[in-house]
């Protein structure tokens, strides 16, 4: 079926300004009946009558004045701005073109291609003054050198054509009197929103032309203008397209002629169609024609959407489809069902990545049998996978459990085991994302573990699927690792920071604990005085407490700190032993207030007492010293000893002797100001918190950027990342590289041109990713890429890249929740195999999957599909079912080479059926293949029966009217059993407009509903 044509106009011709008044009526290239005044030569004239009144007192003097204005005509256009060019179709240099559609050239101007047409409108018909040749490669030849201001071509006659045809009479050349049929001017609105306009009805026409100009008023990119070139094009075929003047004064206007030779000719003379003049001044001219614009193109095959999609047909899938048989009685390594198989012909079926409807719940569980051989059998086969590690663990079974130690190769010395020889064992897929080095082998293990871990190392089935991950990874592990590695760059500068890191932890850390963190309080508060202010103590800074404490200002001072430095000039002095600063207490007595703190500026009466002299050196050597003890030492000062024969020092004596009895604990303040703070538990607050094992580990790793959800180590540890590498390419064809019959069986039983339905096998998906994963850590471990064997570094198996957002979730959520299996070491242990989907929100985990095999897809590689429920009409529960407005877009898509297409859905096939006859009746779900809508063409249907269109949809190559490779615009060539589009008669031939409507090809959509497929 076709969507009708709802969004777009179309208008036969469009004029505006003054050439909208020329008076020369279109005569289609036929001169036979001359106007009375004869054909206007070369330029078009309007008469332009002027009325003009004058007055004077209340006397008017009316007059008028004619003057004849010649237009600007095809014979004075010598180039064309590209500009006004928009759109051709096919583009440049195409490859592909369907053979069935008709190439076309679009312009911005709506008005552009009437603008120098030398006359008016004839019955809603006007030839464009430009016309589109399409011609093969043999049917030019290029000018070598311009002849006038264009490029030009030199059209040849084509072989069949009649004896003394000429290039300008060329049969590649369309009928010159038919292409005002193949000009239109486009509208992207609806000209008849009531869809009631009557075309022949002058009354409606005005009604449409006034909603065309209200709807340009408003925005003037509605509308444009389109030459269409009728040609019936050959499949795999070169065609050049040329836009060249349809009048011959343009054609010679471009070739360069003088005016002298251009103004004999009549204004509407076809530039082809006839032949050219051939005397002396138009020799240099003939069968050579301007090009305003040229591009090229190549057909491909022939078959539109339209085309194959009827081809299609709904088919329920044979039910060998998806599955074979494997023989699992004796697969090597001793390994055999023992007792004899379970099964008649001891073989079990092996399924494929997609079953056939309900497959997934008709498949025989895990495990299949408790039969003594089933169990039996899976004991040997978990002894075997045991192997490796028993061998390592120098444990060896002697019973049959383990018969690996019997010989059974038939060694000649009866005490030549296997245990003594080397040995390679199959592996325990999925052993490190489950943290498991063996599968228990109690009976009871085997018979009721269920589990992922056990299926897929214990069930024959799963376990050749997890093979197959295995095997694509050692056939492709060149590439798998340079994809790996192309992600390490930026894992490697991260460890180089990392390695980095761990030095200036470990080299801090030794100054830390030899500098700071065993220092007396007073010390450590000295050397990490800096820090208190980057170190928060409950609500505020270490440094905020230190502030509000006793402890004056001074003491925390840079100029404090500096004289109290012990190796700096003043301490080596006063304190070469450096006893006093490791004694000091100084800061802790002050905080902990265990004497008061010192008013301020109280000594000023000192000075006023007595004003020292000049101190002799030894005076001021031993006054220094103990100026300095009694700021180290918690003492008050007292006496100094000096030589008592100087009258300097009696005075310095008596100075001391009133300091010392002015400062007597009674003039000391009583108390202090400031809160009581602990200084030993504060410093050791901010000596922790600096602890350069921790601050490095926060800095290094804030200065890192991780993907969601890395856990950096523990807080005391700088360790290299073990990154693991991400590939997110579908995996799915790594199976179907491996061959067709490990993806999906008996693929070959699906017949051409078949639409139908199966399902998703998520126990195969899980189990090939399983050991797809399992085997590229192994590769990555060989290879030294720093990882621990733990990654998913596949979770994607379908293509889910064209998923549309429709829950609003960011792109990284959005991604994560179509990945087809959740993070293996994330699988909970007690999960069956097919249940660790990351989709959330799925009806089921087994997805209904669309399958379409037939060359659609593979040449209209962008259909739109997608599922749509179905309605009932009315109460009607067993008639036709609708379409309704739900909607479900594809989970998934996969491409199986050459003409093979999996789209699937969250649907399972009771829902997509429906049900008639249910108390509530449900009606399912149609499946829709849609032409993607966009791109606007004009052709035919590929069909090449004769018998006349039943509609104007079935117009084809074989019915419609072709007169040598043109389609005949003749009025009523052909006829439709039903010419109505929109329930509007349209008539071949009345008009361009129809011509357009009746050419333009709609989106073609097919709906089939799942009750037709399904068994």
């Amino acid at each position: 079926m076709s969507e009708p044509l709802s969004r777009y106009a179309f208008l036969p011709w469009a004029r505006r300004g003054i050439a909208a008044k020329i008076e020369e009526a279109e005569n289609f290239a036929n001169f036979s009946a001359p106007p009375p005044d004869g054909w206007t030569l070369e330029r078009p004239v309007v008469e332009v009558k002027v009325n003009i009144t004058a007055s004077k007192g209340s006397t008017t003097f009316p007059d008028s004045v004619t003057q004849e204005i010649v237009l600007v005509a095809p014979g004075d256009i010598t180039s064309l701005n590209r500009d006004v060019i928009i759109k051709t179709e096919p583009r440049n240099w195409a490859t592909n073109f369907l053979p069935n559609y008709f190439p076309y050239i679009e312009f911005y101007e709506e008005d552009l291609p009437w603008k120098y047409t030398p006359a008016k409108a004839v019955n809603h018909k006007l030839r464009p003054w430009m016309v589109l040749l399409v011609l093969k490669e043999e049917e030019f030849t290029n000018d070598s050198a311009p002849m006038g201001a264009l490029p030009s071509i030199q059209v040849l006659p084509l072989p069949d054509d009649p004896p003394g045809t000429t290039g300008a009479q060329s049969g590649a050349l369309p009928p010159a009197a038919q292409v005002w049929a193949w000009a239109h001017v486009h509208l992207n609105g609806d000209l008849d929103t009531t869809n009631t306009l009557d075309p022949n009805n002058n009354a409606h026409v005005q009604t449409a032309l006034t909603r065309f100009r209200e709807l340009l008023a408003g925005d003037p990119d509605r509308a444009y203008s389109r030459i269409i070139c009728p040609r019936k094009l050959d499949p795999f075929t070169t065609y050049h397209c040329f836009l060249v003047p349809t009048y011959e004064t343009g054609r010679l206007a471009g070739l360069g002629a003088p005016e002298a030779v251009i103004k004999t000719h009549k204004a509407q003379e076809p530039s082809f169609g006839i032949a050219h003049l051939a005397d002396e001044d138009h020799m240099p001219y003939v069968d050579h024609f301007p090009v305003y614009y040229h591009w090229q193109f190549m057909t491909g095959q022939e078959g539109d959407f339209e085309t194959l999609v009827r081809k299609l047909k709904p088919r329920e899938v044979d039910p060998r489809v998806g599955t074979r048989k494997i023989d699992i009685q004796t697969p090597g390594m001793n390994v055999n069902f023992g007792a004899g198989p379970v099964f008649s012909d001891g073989t079990i079926v092996l399924e494929g990545a997609v079953l056939p409807p309900n497959g997934s719940t008709t498949r025989m569980p895990y495990p299949w049998s408790n039969a003594a051989s089933s169990v039996y059998y899976r004991k040997q086969l978990a002894g075997l996978v045991n192997l490796g590690e028993d061998l390592m663990e120098a444990t060896f079974p002697t019973s049959l459990v383990q018969p690996y130690t019997t010989n059974p190769y038939g060694y000649t010395d009866a005490i030549s085991h296997i245990k003594d020889d080397p040995m390679i064992t199959p592996d325990l897929y999925g052993r490190w994302h489950a943290l498991k080095r063996k599968l228990d082998t109690s009976d009871a293990a085997l018979k009721n573990n269920k589990t992922w871990l056990y299926e897929t190392n214990l069930d024959p089935r799963s376990r050749a699927v997890a093979g197959m991950g295995v095997k694509f990874v050692k056939k492709r592990q060149e590439e798998i690792m340079d994809k790996a590695w192309e992600q390490l760059g930026e894992v490697i500068e991260a460890n180089r920071k990392l390695k980095w890191g761990q030095v200036a932890q470990q080299v801090s850390h030794a100054g830390y604990l030899k500098h700071l963190k065993d220092q007396p309080t007073d010390q450590r508060v000295a050397i990490a005085g800096k820090l208190f202010k980057k170190v928060k103590s409950g609500s505020v800074t270490a440094f905020k407490k230190l502030e509000d404490c006793a402890l004056p200002d001074a003491l925390y001072s840079p100029a404090y700190r500096k004289i109290e430095r012990p190796y700096g000039p003043v301490m080596k002095r006063m304190d070469p032993g450096h006893t006093v600063f490791k004694q000091n207490t100084l800061r802790t007595n002050l905080a902990a207030k265990v004497f008061p703190a010192v008013a301020p500026k109280v000594v000023s009466d000192l000075q006023s007492v007595y004003q020292l002299g000049p101190l002799s050196n030894d005076v001021q050597n031993v006054g220094h010293y103990n100026v300095f003890r009694s700021i180290f030492s918690p003492v008050m000062p007292g006496n100094i000893e000096f030589q008592p024969d100087l009258e300097s020092e009696m005075r310095f004596q008596v100075a001391i002797a009133r300091y010392n009895d002015y400062f007597v604990a009674d003039n000391w303040p009583a108390t202090s100001t400031g809160i009581d703070i602990n200084l030993s538990t504060l410093s050791t607050e901010v000596v922790t918190a600096i602890n350069p094992i921790y601050t490095l580990h926060t800095k290094v790793y804030g200065e890192l950027k991780f993907m969601a959800g890395y856990v950096p180590p523990p807080a005391d540890k700088i360790v290299p990342v073990m990154a693991y590498p991400i590939f997110d390419t579908p995996t799915y064809q790594s199976v179907v590289d491996l061959g067709i019959d490990f993806f999906c069986p008996n693929l070959h039983l699906i017949p051409d041109n078949t639409i139908t339905l199966m399902e998703s096998n998520q126990r195969f998906i899980e189990a090939f990713m399983l050991g797809l994963n399992h085997e590229t850590g192994r590769e990555l471990l060989w290879r030294e890429y720093p990882t621990d064997q733990r990654g998913s570094y596949f979770r994607q198996f379908w293509d889910s890249s064209d998923v549309v957002n429709t829950t609003g979730v960011s792109d990284a959520v959005h991604a994560e929740r179509n990945l087809d299996i959740k993070k293996i070491h994330e699988w909970p242990q007690l999960n069956f195999l097919g249940t660790n989907s990351a989709r959330v929100g799925m009806s089921t985990p087994n997805p209904l999957v669309l399958v379409i095999r037939g060359e659609l897809l593979k040449r209209f590689p962008d259909t739109v599909i997608y599922a749509q429920k179905a309605k009932f009409n009315g109460t009607d529960y067993q008639g036709r079912r609708l379409l309704d407005t739900e909607l479900k877009f594809p989970l998934f898509t996969a491409r199986v080479a050459p003409d093979l297409t999996f789209i699937g859905f969250d649907l399972t096939p009771a829902i997509a059926r429906g049900d008639r006859n249910a108390p509530s009746p449900a009606p399912g779900w149609f499946f829709v293949v849609q032409e993607r809508p966009g791109e606007i063409r004009f052709g035919l249907d590929t069909d090449t029966s004769v018998t006349p269109p039943a509609t104007w949809n079935d117009l084809s190559q074989g019915n419609a009217p072709f007169t040598a490779g043109y389609l005949n615009a003749t009025n009523n060539a052909v006829s439709a059993t039903d010419n109505r589009i929109n329930n509007k008669p349209i008539p071949w031939g009345f008009n361009s407009t129809n011509m357009a409507e009746i050419l333009y090809q709609n989106p073609v959509l097919l709906a089939v509903h799942a009750d037709d497929m399904l068994p």
